[in-house]
């Protein structure tokens, strides 16, 4: 890595745009040393391209993490920071590695419609927010506990659509009692045809629902590196 100072020609093409991030192929050295054969790069380029020279925080809880049927999984926001100066990148998506978070992530997206789009229509139903599970103070009550514990018992862990589907071929009443405790009492009398609803859409092919919606991921600015 160059430790000295790099310098951009003013007659480069990239000159007046002052890319932040940018590669160069050599340095020219005459009475400074200049970049050569530069390229701009887009900083959100760098966590996919280089992410061995990044480093990454904790997953945010804002913005959320958030599941995608195509391809999936479940995901989390994170800030990244590239190279040893710890430059400061736009918020960065990443697959989530710890099964705990996992499930909760899954869990949600599950209650809130975003993995069967049947259950999207009966929100007003539930007795409480599905976001509530992202809490982790909300470990401690029932109807969370009971869920998230059921989704980790299996050999395979409960953590995608194509997961949910092969437990209902196993057993067709896998979190059945877990899922109606998530719905106010006047509303048991119609669950099972909410139930039959949800094992029928989970057997379609994912590529028949349109593409998931996630919230986007808010911008920061930055300086020029």
């Amino acid at each position: 890595m160059v430790e000295e100072t790099v310098f951009l020609h003013r007659r480069s093409s990239v000159a007046h745009s002052a890319p932040e991030f940018l590669v160069y192929s050599e340095l020219v050295q005459t009475k400074r040393p200049y970049m050569h054969g530069i390229t701009s790069v887009e900083p959100a380029w760098l966590p996919q391209c280089a992410g061995s020279l990044c480093n990454f925080s904790e997953p945010l809880t804002d913005p959320k993490p958030f599941y995608q049927c195509k391809p999936n999984q479940v995901f989390c926001w994170v800030k990244p920071t590239f190279g040893p100066h710890l430059w400061e990148l736009p918020l960065h998506h990443l697959v989530i590695k710890n099964n705990g978070l996992k499930v909760s992530v899954f869990a949600y997206a599950l209650l809130e419609g975003n993995v069967l789009l049947c259950l999207k229509l009966v929100q007003d139903f539930l007795a409480a927010k599905p976001g509530s599970i992202l809490r982790p103070e909300a470990l401690g009550q029932r109807r969370v506990g009971n869920l998230l514990n059921k989704l980790q018992s299996r050999r395979k862990i409960i953590c995608s659509r194509a997961r949910l589907k092969e437990a209902w071929n196993e057993n067709p009443q896998e979190l059945y009692s877990e899922i109606l405790d998530w719905f106010q009492q006047g509303f048991h009398d119609q669950f099972d045809k909410l139930w039959g609803k949800m094992h029928d859409e989970v057997h379609q092919e994912l590529q028949g629902l349109p593409p998931q919606k996630t919230r986007k991921a808010k911008r920061q600015k930055h300086g020029s590196k």
